[in-house]
């Protein structure tokens, strides 16, 4: 019996979990119960989350980049100097000595964080240890792999790229670009979740990429009974519209939509925007509802029962700077609910407008103020635009994106047959 080929699949998404996580995981717990040897490394785990438990109960080996004795010891380390400054600060003159040495050291270890070194030295130690015969470099943006892209130059071993968001804001510097071409034309593939992905990243690298494919995240698909129950809900009280979503304003764009609804013509009609989610700018959200005082804009917290939105709310509204195709997007048109909202990367590639939304031009908050007035003035269609948009989510989803990634990743393989 032949040994089954080991994959390493390695995630740069920094979050415990985010929506650039689900495409991997799905992809390698079914090739875990296919029989392939499968590792999984990120910067972190949640032991308590299901996912973790479920790629451990199929026999994934689970790796955290930033667990290991070393790390362990530094952090130790700076805890005590903590301990000990905050207890000499209140010694008199020490206090504004010891405050500008801290502002000092932090600056350093924004430049030299020996975490870092220590995390991406265990990686290197590990690859030197084990055997890969392929490995899926997921990237939670376009180039934030640049690390591991190096370190796996050392190596021998053969690897995929699978690149999640990118964004017109953020551009690779000069010193990084020419890893990033090597980085990429060594890779047996790349791999996009929109075809504007695809075409960014190789505009911010200068320079065209082969071997390159567009692959889909998986989001759960609705039976058709599911459907079938699921109906609109009432206008009378006005219009409803749900913005889901980690709330960080850099790609997220919710501080576009405060700047949209503070208008008066919003306050004064019917219309009301909820905020799902959790994130770095939570605080800085609610300071900006409370700061112009919007009565009808409210944040509900993060909510894991995705019926639960769509039952009162009538159609999905982000102000997206950046994005891969948001899951939550095919969610909310599985559910027959339309979208309101940018363009951005591949909503456009899903959306059509005034079909199944209506598409802003740019991530601004004149764009989307007309994208909305066109959406407000045809409410009376939403429930009709977005029955569309369920049949175009029905038709995405037919194939599952984790069994296709898996037959692509399958295919670099030597013993792949």
């Amino acid at each position: 019996m032949s040994t089954p080929s080991s994959i390493l699949f390695i995630s740069t998404e920094e979050a415990l979990w985010g929506g650039s996580d689900e495409l991997w995981y799905g992809t390698a717990l079914v090739m875990a119960k296919q029989g392939y040897s499968i590792t999984a490394v990120k910067s972190k785990w949640s032991i308590s989350d299901d996912r973790y438990r479920n790629m451990v109960t199929a026999g994934v080996d689970v790796l955290a980049l930033y667990d290991n004795s070393k790390i362990r010891r530094h952090q130790r380390r700076k805890q005590r100097w903590q301990t000990l400054t905050q207890h000499l600060s209140q010694i008199g003159f020490l206090h504004d000595v010891l405050s500008r040495y801290q502002a000092f050291k932090k600056r350093i270890y924004t430049y030299w964080n020996l975490e870092d070194y220590y995390a991406l030295g265990g990686l290197y130690n590990h690859l030197k240890s084990h055997k890969y015969d392929l490995v899926v470099l997921n990237q939670a943006e376009n180039y934030d792999g640049h690390p591991y892209m190096n370190l796996l130059g050392k190596f021998d071993i053969p690897y995929v790229i699978l690149s999640h968001k990118a964004s017109e804001l953020l551009w690779p510097s000069s010193e990084i670009i020419e890893d990033l071409q090597q980085g990429f034309s060594k890779a047996k593939a790349s791999y996009f979740v929109s075809e504007h992905n695809k075409e960014l990243s190789e505009q911010q690298i200068g320079r065209k990429l082969s071997h390159t494919a567009i692959v889909r995240n998986p989001s759960k698909q609705l039976s058709k009974e599911e459907r079938k129950n699921y109906t609109f809900p009432s206008l009378d009280q006005g219009l409803n519209l749900a913005c889901v979503g980690r709330f960080w304003f850099l790609d997220k764009g919710q501080d576009l939509l405060i700047n949209v609804f503070r208008q008066q013509k919003w306050r004064d009609r019917a219309i009301y925007l909820s905020f799902y989610g959790s994130g770095p700018h939570e605080m800085a959200l609610n300071l900006l509802i409370a700061m112009y005082d919007l009565k009808n804009v409210s944040i509900k917290g993060y909510e894991t029962d995705i019926q639960k939105i769509w039952s009162t709310h009538h159609a999905l509204l982000l102000g997206s700077r950046a994005e891969g195709l948001p899951l939550v997007l095919l969610e909310a048109m599985q559910y027959g609910r339309p979208y309101i909202g940018p363009a951005t990367a591949g909503i456009e590639e899903v959306i059509q407008d005034g079909k199944t939304g209506f598409l802003a031009k740019s991530a601004s908050v004149e764009a989307i103020d007309k994208a909305l007035e066109r959406a407000y003035n045809a409410r009376t269609e939403l429930a009709g635009m977005g029955e569309q948009g369920a049949n175009v989510a029905e038709e995405r989803l037919k194939e599952d994106p984790t069994q296709v990634f898996a037959t692509l990743i399958k295919s670099h393989l030597k013993n792949h047959t």
